[in-house]
């Protein structure tokens, strides 16, 4: 286990994420439901589909957000990433998340997706530009935690084995208004581009 400890800002209004898998969707779901009901954590995470993301923005125009991410995708082929121990941010909350391995390949989607999206994002979060960018999948996220508390609960998700394999196949743009867990739009890597 290992812990990362930087400052890291939430202000989502509008990200443009990877969707995890149904495997591991389900194995996330259960360790939230495993953190509520043994700490009573009940972190607004729980409301988005699992996810990690790539760029974090006020706003996206849907339109040409729409154009760009699926030219972006029709070509692409899924690759694998690594999640392994556990990384903490410290700044404005504590948030305890997995961290995802930035390999080479993912640097490099990571990079060509953050070149093509960013002219259009409205006041992007620079903690997710290339040369800051830690990718990770959040498990909590400590509006009202405790520093006191995080000690016990690491060592609880600690005894749990959360190394994952796992497949990336898609982008999707989320949005923190949107409460019924719906993204605002999602593409399948390899997807053909259609036009209206």
């Amino acid at each position: 286990m290992y812990f990362i400890r930087i400052p890291h800002y939430y202000k989502t209004m509008q990200a443009i994420v990877s969707l995890l898998d149904k495997e591991h969707c389900s194995r996330l779901e259960g360790l939230w439901t495993d953190l509520k009901d043994t700490f009573g954590i009940q972190s607004k995470y729980t409301r988005f589909l699992p996810h990690f993301s790539y760029q974090v923005s006020d706003r996206y125009p849907p339109e040409k957000t729409r154009e760009t991410l699926q030219e972006f995708v029709c070509s692409r082929e899924p690759f694998q990433v690594s999640t392994a121990g556990l990384g903490v941010f410290t700044q404005p909350h504590l948030v305890i998340f997995l961290p995802v391995i930035r390999s080479a390949k993912l640097t490099l989607f990571h990079n060509q997706l953050w070149k093509k999206t960013c002219p259009d994002a409205e006041s992007e979060n620079d903690q997710y530009h290339p040369d800051k960018w830690v990718p990770h999948i959040t498990l909590v996220y400590g509006e009202n935690l405790l520093q006191e508390e995080m000690g016990t609960i690491i060592n609880y998700l600690g005894q749990h084995i959360i190394n994952w394999d796992i497949t990336v196949d898609n982008i999707a743009l989320i949005d923190d208004k949107v409460l019924d867990e719906r993204t605002e739009m999602q593409f399948t890597f390899g997807q053909a581009v259609t036009k209206e």
